[in-house]
């Protein structure tokens, strides 16, 4: 599968939804992800992209000071590479004040620290 089939526009936020001050930003991840290098690149570049994205100020204009998670969510259960990547994500998610989170088939996965 391309990586563009796999997740989407890599400068595009696929789905953001609002409840109370929770404000979620869903990377969906469409099928089987292989750890290529390609795939490891194109899922930083997202990622980074969605933390990014929460530290604009037409984002905190519109959201405020919500309380702010990033989903990866997966169809399935990626290769390892890919969810040791999401691993190393979390530190920048966090410094940007953001709790990043990944889901398999709708069950959360747990980081082991």
């Amino acid at each position: 599968m391309k990586t563009e089939e796999i997740f989407g526009s890599l400068d595009q936020i696929d789905v953001i939804s609002k409840r109370d001050d929770l404000i979620e930003l869903t990377l969906i991840c469409n099928g089987y992800v292989e750890g290529s290098d390609e795939n490891c690149e194109a899922l930083r570049k997202k990622t980074a992209h969605y933390i990014s994205s929460t530290e604009k100020r037409e984002f905190l204009e519109l959201y405020g000071k919500a309380y702010r998670v990033i989903t990866v969510s997966f169809t399935e259960k990626p290769d390892e590479r890919i969810l040791e990547l999401l691993y190393g994500c979390r530190r920048q998610a966090l410094d940007a004040g953001v709790f990043l989170r990944a889901m398999i088939s709708g069950l959360p996965l747990i980081f082991d620290d």
